[in-house]
């Protein structure tokens, strides 16, 4: 089991720094108000944000009605902010 464990261990640094070295190339941005992540140069305007100050409806449900409700807030992250948390 002990040698399982060292594997796991290892294949996850080997992830996150493969990730890392991806995140370099290609724009991580995540919402500020929810905890979603968004990897590309522009995020999608999908209204399904369900972060408390995003204007959707309780109980996590997309509103149907209103303008801009749901919408993200997309901000640019850092790596360790996305890997590390």
């Amino acid at each position: 089991l002990v040698e399982v464990a060292h594997r796991v261990y290892l294949a996850q640094n080997s992830l996150v720094s493969g990730l890392s070295q991806l995140a370099r190339l290609i724009p991580v941005l995540h919402c500020e108000l929810c905890n979603e992540v968004h990897i590309g140069y522009v995020g999608h305007e999908i209204q399904t944000c369900t972060g408390p100050r995003s204007g959707s409806s309780l109980l996590g449900a997309q509103c149907m009605f209103g303008e801009g409700e749901g919408l993200h807030m997309w901000s640019t992250s850092q790596n360790a902010f996305i890997f590390m948390t």
